[in-house]
């Protein structure tokens, strides 16, 4: 049987962070007094559940904040609608696991993950419902992808190599209900 699975994602950018903030970032995540592994996985570190104040990589609110807006502005969104956002860091430790798992919730959600020390070897996918995985090109040092956050994905570093992403989600919470941003009429 032939899959010709082709999840809806797309790359906005290659954004690179400050190499040594990067491995600040990290420094800070492995020796974090926080309980940082994913129960669910293998060798996975993860800020998620720590208080947005308390995260090491709350030094880049800023610089996310600019390019959240600019993933809105692209997508021809930003009048119009009201969003909120959340992102996080993950550390994957040699030959680590992250289980496959979406971000879906009840609101319209544009989901991301930022490489920002990615392996050599290409360890993110996308999954179907049959479990067919589908690795995407897109993971070079800086590469930030969007997709929608129904879409399972997963990461098997098979490396001895440590990775680091910075992943989140955009959530639409309010959107204007009547087209009104052009003189244009619309009958």
């Amino acid at each position: 049987m032939n899959n010709s699975y082709q999840p809806v994602y797309w790359l906005h950018d290659n954004i690179e962070l400050p190499n040594n903030e990067v491995e600040e970032v990290i420094s800070e995540i492995k020796n974090s007094n926080f309980d940082l592994l994913c129960t669910r996985d293998i060798g996975t570190l993860s800020t998620y559940h720590i208080p947005f104040y308390s995260r090491p990589d709350n030094i880049w609110k800023e610089k996310y904040e600019k390019i959240f807006e600019n993933i809105v502005k692209n997508l021809g969104l930003y009048e119009g609608i009201n969003y909120t956002y959340d992102f996080w860091s993950q550390v994957y430790t040699k030959h680590a696991v992250h289980l496959p798992h979406h971000h879906y919730c009840k609101v319209p959600t544009i989901s991301f993950v930022h490489f920002v020390k990615p392996t050599k070897e290409k360890c993110f996918s996308f999954l179907d419902n049959q479990g067919n995985d589908y690795v995407i090109k897109e993971q070079n040092k800086g590469d930030l992808i969007c997709f929608p956050s129904y879409l399972w994905h997963r990461v098997k570093n098979k490396t001895d190599d440590l990775r680091f992403v910075v992943a989140g989600n955009i959530n639409i919470v309010f959107q204007q209900d009547d087209y009104v941003f052009s003189n244009k009429r619309y009958v």
